[in-house]
């Protein structure tokens, strides 16, 4: 098995290793969670994360379904993608890693 770290580290610098980050995706959603609720991640990270879950869930897009019909429907992923792989790119490194490595320990002790 591909350790997390590992994955998280190729994910973020090669696009193609993309694919593979969605087996990962319940520890995924957990980094994400941990650096949302630390207090050593800057404040516009979040605000910039939040807007982009708000983005997600409103009926406002930036290309309305009728006018663009594929680019329409998935812009809100675009928006997404972009925002979550930002936060990840801008959050401190060590506090990064740090929560990655924890995450993965506890994997590796189930």
């Amino acid at each position: 098995m591909i350790g997390f770290r590992r994955i998280f580290l190729e994910g973020i610098k090669n696009p193609k290793g993309f694919i593979q980050l969605i087996a990962y995706l319940p520890q995924f959603l957990k980094l994400y969670s941990r650096l949302f609720k630390d207090s050593r991640v800057p404040i516009y990270l979040k605000v910039l994360l939040l807007f982009a879950f708000i983005y997600l869930v409103t009926p406002i897009d930036i290309f309305p379904d009728f006018f663009v019909p594929i680019l329409g429907q998935i812009d809100d992923l675009i928006i997404l993608i972009i925002a979550l792989k930002f936060f990840l790119k801008k959050c401190p490194r060590d506090v990064l890693m740090e929560h990655v490595m924890q995450i993965e320990a506890e994997v590796k002790a189930i």
